[in-house]
């Protein structure tokens, strides 16, 4: 998504489950074209987070088109709503490239009549063998 200097981007969330006390992991990445130093701000319900810096780019070279930039955050959040906010901070003049993100959350595992798809960084290996518990299953079927 192409962003001028002073928009933003804003998406809500929901992740219901969610165990409050384990972190949210977001990652970002994006990037920038301008003649000065730029950035842009990260933030999750309303708290600002995390940033991204953009080194300045001379538009008539053979450099580098864009400064690219990413960002990794892991913070504690209350509720299982989560708005992410975006702020380029450019100039009007000034363009972003927002590529992606990603935010990964902790949940209970609880059936809804629909595929249940979850992944589990805690338990990698090879031979490691992992059990979990998943509620909401009618047993018996």
């Amino acid at each position: 998504m192409l962003l001028n200097g002073g928009n933003q981007i804003t998406k809500d969330f929901q992740f219901p489950d969610r165990q409050e006390k384990e972190p949210v992991l977001l990652n970002v990445f994006a990037a920038g074209r301008s003649t000065s130093s730029t950035g842009m701000d990260v933030s999750m319900n309303g708290k600002v987070t995390g940033s991204l810096h953009f080194f300045p780019v001379a538009p008539a070279s053979d450099g580098d088109f864009a400064s690219p930039d990413s960002v990794r955050i892991s913070n504690i959040l209350s509720g299982e709503d989560i708005t992410l906010n975006l702020k380029f901070n450019g100039a009007s003049t000034d363009l972003c490239w927002f590529d992606y993100a990603t935010i990964q959350v902790r949940r209970a595992l609880f059936y809804r009549d629909k595929p249940l798809i979850f992944c589990d960084t805690r338990n990698p290996g090879e031979d490691n063998i992992a059990e979990y518990q998943v509620n909401g299953v009618i047993t018996g079927l």
